[in-house]
């Protein structure tokens, strides 16, 4: 690029995509090595997909992603925290429960007691602490309440 030639938006959008592209002051273990959006861009290109990218000055960025629908399909369970919704990848659900609030509250939080189920060991955690939400509150009252159990690796 020549002295004094400015870059379109778009062209300084795509800048972002580069290898070694870094916004960050000082190298360090997470951050400035340029490792980032490139390797998105080239994993979607690679999945015969596109990125396309619209920013807003004192808005923020949206990205779009869109890939292939032979690629997006996967068995999931549908759940939700709040208003949002989330897919688990069904080969992690080992089960899905209705127990009562005392048997759940028996079983939440740290220091309690794994639950037993078909011969496994799981530790109850609110779905909402994955995904960097507060736990919402139980019903007031002695109901059921839907339980998703989920093993990951080692983890239950």
């Amino acid at each position: 690029m020549a002295s004094g030639q400015t870059l379109s938006d778009e062209d300084a959008m795509q800048l972002v995509l580069e290898p070694g592209f870094s916004t960050a002051g000082a190298i360090t273990q997470q951050a400035g090595r340029g490792v980032g959006m490139d390797v998105v861009a080239t994993e979607i290109k690679r999945l015969g997909g596109a990125l396309h990218m619209e920013t807003k000055a004192g808005e923020g960025t949206v990205f779009t992603i869109r890939l292939p629908l032979t690629l997006a399909i996967s068995h999931a369970l549908v759940v939700r925290v709040d208003e949002e919704y989330y897919a688990l990848p069904l080969p992690t659900v080992e089960g899905v429960l209705r127990l009562s609030k005392s048997v759940v509250t028996s079983h939440l939080g740290r220091d309690a007691p794994a639950f037993d189920y078909g011969g496994q060991k799981y530790r109850f955690q609110h779905l909402a602490s994955f995904v960097g939400l507060p736990p919402s509150e139980l019903p007031g009252q002695d109901v059921t309440i839907p339980v998703v159990l989920v093993r990951a690796g080692e983890h239950s």
